[in-house]
């Protein structure tokens, strides 16, 4: 569930029962979708059966999931006509909220309306409100609704960031974007209740990859469906695809054996049932795939990729023997190689987002920042469910090693924009502003940070550092003295 959708589930306490059992039941389907990820790598060779399970999972998830929504919404609707205004206010907008992670965003709209014709001054509601424009494409009546959230007094200062972000970005009101960045100074300055909290329909929280979560090519479609919030879709989508994988399409009950020995750790097991279909079917890429893997685990890397190659040139499709390949032949110090293998595997299969990503990797190794930086561009096009921070770093690394100031702003933007709520990722995407001479947009950042992280004094001075290169003593002096109050060894 997003930050934002908890919080407002959590504002009509014991009324809201029933969005809570819809938010349960979208976790559900968020953890059958792990596990088919998880299945779909096919790591040993034997998760056939797995993704099979796991689809079989998504679809009664979903289903569940719908049946979940409709009584939430009949018993938030029927609940509200008697509640109070704020209270009802409240159950709209989590209502709406729940329609917004389900994806059905023009349902999410009519309970938002209520609300703020209820609670006008309710800055959750307008906030997503904002989001859910945004997601229908409305890009100026988004934008609206963030400015109304920026003129509430709410404690949820994310609709002035929104605001200034936006008009520092265009240029177009400067003094908007300074009248907004003035909430948020006050806000550090004084402290209290003031929080940032943004609104978001993640589909899985980003900082649980710690790199990037791409799936295997046969499968990116069905992903970018789900990054879409497209789930019904999604889902006929890997059920279409998943017919033709060869690990449900190749399998047998020697591979499976086999698979199964090297996911125990008994390499020498998996290489004595995985040879079995050798002998009878010559031409079985998962099997050398399987030995592969299996002769790798055992220390044998050359013989590792012997098979592998055969993989290869069995299946030119099987994106994972490619990947094995590449990895293999890291392994052996071949990182040439790898590249050799990981080029063509791009070529025969341009939507592989892990051969871009492990491309990558190894350019930035070799110091060859173009390639580096090609190959993390054409796996960002292809959109991470997780871990896209990682990513983005990783571009802004590459970036600034090729002296490109503009990408290495845009790329910290875009982790800002996968993880809204990190402090650390604001202050590096202040610090690049700052670097840059934009010292307005590099102050809104460290104020953003200073907000999500209160306890951290570091920050607030760089944030006096900022208001001084602006020639803002005052400020600077101001904050400074409420640092030292906050930490009197300063």
């Amino acid at each position: 569930m997003s930050r934002l959708a908890a919080g407002l589930i959590a504002l009509a306490s014991l009324l809201l029962f029933p969005a809570a059992s819809s938010a349960q039941g979208r976790d559900t389907f968020v953890a059958a979708t792990v596990h088919f990820i998880q299945a779909s790598a096919g790591e040993f060779g034997d998760e056939g059966r797995y993704v099979t399970a796991a689809l079989d999972e998504m679809g009664r998830a979903l289903a569940d999931w719908d049946a979940a929504l409709t009584r939430t919404a009949a018993a938030l609707t029927s609940e509200a006509v008697a509640a109070p205004p704020a209270a009802a206010a409240s159950m709209h907008t989590a209502l709406a909220a729940a329609y917004l992670e389900r994806g059905r965003f023009t349902d999410a709209l009519e309970p938002l309306e209520r609300a703020t014709h209820l609670a006008p001054a309710l800055t959750d509601a307008y906030l997503l409100k904002g989001l859910v424009l945004e997601r229908l494409g409305r890009a100026e009546a988004s934008a609206a609704a963030y400015r109304a959230a920026s003129s509430q007094s709410g404690e949820n200062l994310a609709g002035a960031y929104i605001v200034a972000a936006a008009s520092l970005q265009s240029g177009a009101d400067r003094a908007a974007a300074a009248a907004a960045a003035g909430k948020l100074l006050a806000a550090v300055m004084t402290g209290g209740a003031a929080r940032l909290v943004f609104p978001t329909d993640s589909f899985l929280d980003d900082a649980s990859s710690a790199a990037p979560l791409l799936p295997v090519a046969r499968y990116a479609p069905a992903f970018a469906l789900l990054r879409q919030a497209k789930y019904g879709d999604a889902l006929a989508a890997l059920r279409a695809a998943a017919a033709s994988d060869p690990l449900l399409r190749a399998s047998s009950p020697d591979l499976v054996g086999a698979g199964g020995a090297l996911r125990a750790g008994d390499a020498a097991g998996a290489i004595e049932r995985g040879s079995a279909p050798l002998a009878s079917r010559t031409g079985s890429g998962q099997a050398h795939r399987v030995l592969g893997r299996a002769y790798q685990a055992s220390g044998d890397v050359a013989r590792a990729i012997e098979h592998l190659r055969q993989a290869v040139r069995l299946d030119p499709e099987d994106e994972r023997a490619r990947l094995a390949l590449s990895s293999a032949l890291v392994a052996a110090g071949r990182s040439g190689e790898a590249r050799v293998a990981l080029a063509d595997a791009i070529r025969r299969l341009p939507a592989s987002g892990q051969a871009q990503w492990q491309m990558g990797q190894l350019a930035v190794r070799s110091g060859d920042w173009p390639a580096a930086a090609g190959a993390f561009e054409a796996a960002a096009r292809l959109g991470p469910l997780a871990g896209a921070a990682a990513l983005h770093e990783a571009r802004a690394r590459v970036f600034a090693q090729q002296r490109d100031p503009v990408r290495v702003r845009q790329a910290y933007r875009d982790r800002v924009a996968a993880i809204p709520h990190d402090s650390r990722a604001r202050l590096d995407l202040g610090g690049a502003y700052r670097a840059a001479g934009l010292l307005d947009a590099a102050l809104l950042e460290c104020l953003a940070a200073a907000l999500l992280d209160p306890a951290n004094a570091d920050t607030r001075e760089t944030c006096g550092e900022i208001l001084a290169d602006l020639g803002r003593d005052a400020d600077a002096a101001a904050l400074g003295r409420r640092t030292g109050a906050l930490d009197p060894r300063r």
